[in-house]
């Protein structure tokens, strides 16, 4: 009896699981088929996520650009980006730059965005920000001595962008001077107050190609190309692949001091000729909502920076190996918070040290050298040393006060008091000088008992073992 029991419970609730499993399968499959119909959107919003993720500059100096709440046809997940590297190659420089941008979204009845169907009025239209950040090669970014803005920069901004685009969607395309935008006449520009706040618009024109292209493009970058979605080989649109066309628009530049970087916002929208030559401009219809939306496009410090307090005194020293090595970590974990890292080697002018190529690479980070390739002599020191011991001082001091740099590094300055080429006397008045907000690493062997004193932090690298008493030279990558 008890068998016979089971066996109905058995029956029973198979007859349960059996409707839930179909409604299951049914939720899968429609899910499936969504996912499916919809996956130019959804391929889309995966890589603005993952670029989103991605460190920029903008993060880096904890500064938040926002949209606002939008209106109209536009992507409302802001596609970002790293402007610098392609600004760098422009401007010969390294520099600091972000990109966000928002073009026309997705009607889920296609595998592709508006801003690749020429019917659109959101065809080829870009609504964005930008943000370029000062260094010791440029401030001011985009602006002159008289604080009006510079067209060769504004252009610039724009090329970088372009070029972004272009790479990412495979464009051929490129002028005989190797750039992607041409200016067609000067740039106009006049003064604007937009809620109290004074802006520089800059309105004109210049010509380039479309992103526009059916199918998979060979010279695209796979991924970066589907922010857009895929145009169908099948579509019947009235232009060609990568077609000519100009831009029309308005830039809107300031220079925040508090945030040490020049700032823009901007939208663009393209005039062409068809395949018919039929000139088109339906551009224009979106030209009004883009500039209320500038409106709604902010520039704010986010988190505090992490050197917002007190700044410190450390010292590294003993006769281990590891105080330069630690100092320069120390400098490289600051440089990737955004702060400004100012580094001078006393006693060092051999130009081959590993520090002095990946450094000069990061535009938060300048490194300079007072002394000969030569090594320096305790007992009798040549008149030179003396001399670069003591300008190296003095520049440290200049660095210190300035007010430009959160973090400075007097690289073997112990060495150098030790061995007498500067005095202490000068070394503690720099201590003392110190301002509050900035942090301060000295390193070498021989640190001074009131060298000591006046630090905040102290660390003795002491040797246990090293492979130089096994006859181990010196390695390139490791000891240099």
């Amino acid at each position: 009896m008890l068998v016979v029991e089971s066996a109905s419970a058995i029956s029973a609730s198979n007859e349960l699981m059996q409707p839930s499993l179909v409604a299951l399968l049914l939720i899968l499959g429609a899910g499936a088929a969504s996912a499916w119909l919809y996956r130019g959107l959804l391929l889309s919003l995966a890589v603005r996520l993952l670029a989103s993720r991605l460190p920029n500059a903008a993060k880096r100096h904890r500064l938040q650009i926002r949209f606002g709440q939008h209106h109209g046809g536009w992507i409302r997940l802001t596609l970002q980006a790293n402007l610098g590297k392609t600004l760098s190659e422009i401007v010969a420089h390294p520099i600091e730059a972000a990109a966000y941008s928002r073009f026309g979204g997705f009607n889920l009845s296609r595998l592709y965005s508006d801003f690749m169907n020429p019917r659109s009025p959101y065809y080829q239209c870009w609504l964005g920000a930008y943000v370029v950040f000062d260094n010791e090669h440029r401030q001011a970014f985009g602006f002159n001595e008289q604080g009006e803005p510079v067209q060769e920069d504004v252009w610039a901004v724009f090329e970088a962008d372009q070029r972004l685009v272009y790479r990412s969607t495979g464009c051929p395309h490129r002028f005989p001077d190797g750039n992607a935008v041409r200016l067609l006449g000067q740039l106009s520009g006049d003064r604007r107050e937009e809620d109290g706040i004074p802006w520089w618009r800059v309105l004109g024109e210049a010509e380039t190609w479309s992103a526009y292209h059916k199918g998979a493009s060979p010279n695209a970058i796979r991924l970066r190309s589907r922010v857009y979605g895929v145009v169908p080989p099948s579509e019947k649109h009235e232009v060609d692949d990568y077609h000519p066309l100009r831009y029309l628009g308005e830039f809107w530049l300031r220079y925040f001091p508090e945030l040490r970087a020049t700032c823009g916002k901007f939208f663009i929208w393209p005039q062409y000729a068809n395949r018919n030559g039929t000139e088109v401009s339906r551009g224009q219809q979106v030209a009004a909502e883009c500039r209320e939306l500038l409106r709604s496009i902010t520039f704010t410090h986010g988190q505090p920076p992490l050197n917002s307090g007190k700044g410190l005194i450390q010292v590294y020293t003993g006769h281990g190996k590891g105080k330069t090595t630690a100092a320069l970590g120390q400098a490289m974990r600051a440089a990737g918070q955004g702060l400004r890292v100012y580094i001078i080697q006393f006693m060092k002018g051999w130009p081959h040290y590993g520090e002095l190529e990946s450094l000069r690479l990061h535009p938060n980070v300048t490194i300079k050298q007072f002394g000969r390739p030569d090594y320096v002599s305790k007992e009798s020191p040549e008149p030179v040393d003396i001399r670069m011991a003591g300008e190296a001082l003095e520049h440290g001091r200049e660095i210190l006060m300035s007010g430009d740099y959160d973090l400075v590094v007097l690289d073997e300055i112990n060495v150098a008091l030790e061995w007498h080429l500067i005095r202490l006397e000068d070394v503690l008045s720099l201590l003392d000088q110190k301002p509050e907000k900035v942090e301060l690493i000295l390193t070498g062997r021989y640190a001074h008992p009131e060298v000591i004193a006046r630090a905040d932090l102290v660390t003795e690298m002491r040797e246990i073992k090293h492979p130089y008493h096994k006859g181990v030279v010196s390695r390139r990558g490791i000891e240099y």
